[in-house]
């Protein structure tokens, strides 16, 4: 689907035949159930992914409520996980980030991150802008291996998880594209010329940073008396 029409799609449809999907088609996972895996319409495979995300979006909500109770943090992290669930999807099947969507989740991000009174607080700041700058040099240095896309994801990130957080996400991201990019292309699986979107890695990470990343700092600092 064209980058621009995706953009106007106001309503979910089959990417096969183009129907506009009923409710009752959009239940997640149960609606993949009972059809078979299918477009009712065109009977059409539908992949995978799609249950596998909302599988996913289900249990880091429960493990939100986990980690933060009722609470604002359990808040912030239910918008932090929905941005990045939505983010994966879209940069697996359209290579895109659409700004919208980052310009929607930002001022509500922001705002529950400084109800959360961070310490210090201008660490919503820097994380910010050591994401921003730092994707910006590898989009340089690279000469457009990497996207703008995931340059204002990864300052979005920043604002959530700090910029202790954004240097976790960005070696955890690296090493996944690593090893998981190279075993794709080694199996067969993608083309060695295809592009391999870099945002899932980075939301993978940026959940593994917020809901992890003190104590894997921690460990990591503990290394170094």
């Amino acid at each position: 689907m064209p980058q621009q029409n995706f953009l106007e799609q106001s309503r979910s449809i089959c990417p096969h035949c183009r129907h506009v999907l009923r409710w009752y088609e959009l239940i997640p996972v149960v609606s993949y159930l009972l059809q078979f895996a299918k477009c009712r319409h065109c009977q059409q495979l539908i992949s995978p992914i799609y249950p596998l995300i909302e599988l996913s979006t289900a249990f880091l909500f429960m493990l939100s409520y986990h980690f933060f109770g009722l609470s604002t943090a359990c808040l912030l992290s239910l918008f932090f996980v929905s941005l990045l669930m939505i983010v994966i999807i879209t940069d697996i099947r359209y290579l895109l980030i659409p700004d919208r969507l980052l310009l929607c989740f930002t001022p509500l991000l922001l705002f529950m991150r400084l109800l959360e009174t961070p310490t210090p607080w201008y660490d919503i700041i820097w994380g910010s802008l050591l994401g921003f700058v730092l994707l910006l040099l590898i989009i340089l240095l690279s000469r457009g291996g990497m996207g703008a896309g995931d340059m204002k994801l990864m300052a979005v990130i920043g604002i959530v998880i700090g910029w202790k957080g954004v240097l976790l996400t960005l070696s955890i991201a690296s090493l996944l594209g690593l090893v998981l990019g190279y075993g794709l292309i080694a199996l067969r699986l993608i083309h060695h010329k295809r592009p391999i979107p870099f945002a899932p890695f980075l939301a993978i990470a940026g959940l593994v940073a917020w809901f992890s990343g003190e104590p894997i700092i921690a460990y990591y600092l503990s290394f170094y008396p």
